[in-house]
């Protein structure tokens, strides 16, 4: 124990001293106090240039838009037409289908007539 005590008192002996300042602790309070503000307006500051650098973004696609523009309607409306085509083929094969059936019936009843003809 005598031994790690001597080791201790080594130690401490390399540490070099330290004055502290007579008002040190006002002084750190004082320093923090501006801090808190300075730390608001750093996050501040910063959430404004994140949305600049969003709208900078922006910016750059919307040449790319307007330079691209009559390509890109017409891409639209040519899917546009490909959708109502698309409806059309649905409704005519739907159309098609009743038709068969109408016809099938037309079979079936005109069958049944034939038979009691005879």
């Amino acid at each position: 124990m005598v031994e790690e005590q001597g080791e201790l008192e080594a130690e401490i002996s390399k540490i070099p001293d330290v004055n502290f300042p007579v008002d040190g602790l006002k002084r750190l309070e004082q320093l923090q106090a501006v801090g808190i503000p300075m730390k608001a307006q750093l996050a501040a500051l910063t959430e404004k240039m994140n949305k600049l650098e969003g709208k900078l973004t922006e910016i750059k696609i919307n040449p790319f838009i307007k330079e691209h523009k009559e390509q890109i309607e017409h891409a639209i409306d040519q899917g546009t037409l490909l959708e109502k085509l698309e409806l059309d083929i649905r409704k005519a094969e739907h159309e098609r289908l009743l038709e068969e059936k109408n016809i099938e019936k037309v079979k079936q009843e005109l069958f049944w007539m034939f038979l009691m003809r005879k």
